[in-house]
């Protein structure tokens, strides 16, 4: 049976590699428009279903010669067989394999618009799907982002991944994600209010967002870097954990408001054989080769969610205090309880945007308190400004068990004399300089009538002292997590007592 399956898997590894050699040179003007994508995931899925096999098989040579080693061993007359270094030669062409997949799925994702690709199946010679000369596509390139913008006056492409582009200011483009009905698994087009933007002091904002006192920062690729840099900064506080709770081989996950797609591309990455749905309600500029198991969706979290019950093995929710209207918390969390598998996990992190310092330098007269102060004002009534100091007694009221939550500092510069504290202040310096600047703007002048001078004089205060390591001032972050219980019911009161376990959130 091996034999037989490594004559199929050089087969299909033949057919890939010309096909990916193909891919770099190869010019036609006569293919026919949809063999290209069949033929390609045609031979992926081959592939995949190819390797698969191998590594049952491997598994079972390496349990047979367990048993036979145990065996010879109880004899004492005969040396123990081992056929180590096969097994060892078969992890190393499983190894190859994969990588080879990679490429060639790379290679597709780079193509340009005109290319054809030969490939030969069964001495035919066919050729792959150009992409339709009536949708063009113009790429534009940066450090982290792909944005693809359609010609105009052409028709739109029947189905574009939103996770693969961005619309350019001024274009017409059809995004499409799933709808958000249990009933239909189809595709729709995004609605263009998610993807209007309006400008206010420099900064662009999303208009649905704003209108409707959803979201009060910005959506730009200033603010898009900064998140990117947000979320290394949070590795840089969790020791590089992106999971608390024990989710042992999960299948799917869900990520709540995304931003700018780092936790969910490095989760995907890590846990290569699960499904990782991000939602958010902007879709930000995201890198251009991210997982193939990553889908990321546009949706408004404040609206019921739409997921099957027991769907998912673990639902994550970080930073989202500035996006969930002060009246949907309660049902917020039961979405998530609801969609969550039993005995599936939660993971929240918020930060609570209230300067703090522990040595009594910072006073209420102290710009960075005033600034603190006056950001919590401005979102009221449309955002709970305790949010994060409420995320346990949420989460257990809501339904979940073994609720655990960690109070974390994030030093605002390298004030610490601990090493770990200090780099993760180190790291924080420029992106706190930059948050109070970007979290102030909008609120600071439409809720509480601030002129752009008054803004500017009070940030720019705020952030000499956030820079000063004599005030030794952090902002709180609020980590918690809960399980979903087995056989859980929404009682009629909305609450269930939790059950004290050992501790499973071990945070430095």
């Amino acid at each position: 049976m091996m034999d037989t399956q490594s004559e199929s898997l050089l087969a299909v590894t033949n057919n890939l590699q010309d096909l990916l050699h193909a891919s770099q040179s190869s010019r036609n003007d006569q293919a026919q428009s949809s063999e290209c994508l069949q033929t390609a995931n045609s031979l992926l899925d081959d592939l995949r279903t190819l390797m698969t096999t191998h590594t049952q098989i491997l598994e079972g040579v390496k349990e047979s010669t367990e048993v036979n080693s145990r065996l010879l061993r109880r004899k004492r007359n005969t040396p123990p067989v081992s056929i180590h270094g096969q097994v060892a030669g078969i992890h190393t062409k499983l190894d190859q394999l994969s990588s080879l997949v990679t490429n060639i799925e790379l290679a597709f994702r780079c193509l340009p618009a005109d290319a054809f690709i030969p490939i030969q199946t069964s001495n035919n010679l066919s050729y792959c799907r150009k992409i339709s000369s009536s949708c063009k596509l113009e790429y534009a390139y940066d450090r982290s982002t792909q944005i693809a913008a359609q010609t105009e006056g052409s028709p739109a492409p029947a189905t574009q991944r939103l996770d693969n582009f961005h619309a350019r200011e001024g274009t017409t483009q059809s995004f499409s994600v799933p709808v958000r009905s249990n009933d239909a698994p189809d595709t729709i087009p995004v609605d263009a209010a998610y993807l209007e933007t309006v400008e206010h002091n420099g900064r662009q904002y999303q208009r649905y967002a704003v209108e409707n006192g959803i979201y009060f920062a910005p959506v730009d690729e200033d603010e898009a870097e900064r998140l990117s840099d947000m979320h290394r900064i949070f590795e840089a506080m969790f020791d590089n954990r992106l999971i608390f709770p024990p989710v042992l081989r999960p299948r799917r996950i869900l990520d709540c408001g995304y931003g700018c797609g780092s936790w969910a591309i490095d989760v995907a990455e890590q846990y290569p054989n699960c499904e990782v749905i991000g939602i958010d309600m902007y879709p930000y500029p995201i890198p251009n080769v991210f997982p193939r198991n990553l889908d990321l969706q546009v949706d408004d979290l404040n609206s019921p969610s739409t997921f099957p019950t027991n769907h998912f093995d673990m639902v994550h929710s970080r930073m989202m205090s500035g996006g969930i209207h002060a009246n949907r918390w309660a049902g917020y969390m039961q979405d998530i309880l609801r969609v969550l598998q039993p005995r599936g996990w939660c993971q929240m992190v918020e930060v609570y945007f209230n300067a703090q310092s522990d040595n009594g330098t910072l006073t209420k007269n102290h710009a960075l308190h005033v600034w603190s102060q006056r950001y919590l004002e401005s979102t009221q009534p449309y955002k709970d400004p305790q949010a994060p100091l409420r995320l346990q007694n949420r989460m257990t009221e809501a339904g979940f068990v073994e609720v655990e939550s960690r109070l974390i500092i994030l030093p605002l510069c390298g004030w610490s004399n601990d090493a770990r504290d200090k780099a993760v202040g180190d790291a924080n310096r420029l992106n706190t300089q930059r948050l109070l600047s970007s979290l102030a703007q909008y609120p600071f002048s439409t809720m509480l009538g601030m002129s752009n001078t008054d803004i500017a004089l009070l940030v720019a205060q705020a952030r000499a002292e956030a820079d000063n390591p004599a005030f030794m001032a952090y902002f709180p972050v609020y980590l918690c997590i809960g399980r979903k219980p087995d056989g859980y019911r929404v009682p009629r009161d909305g609450k269930n007592k939790p059950r004290r376990n050992p501790s499973v959130l071990n945070v430095a």
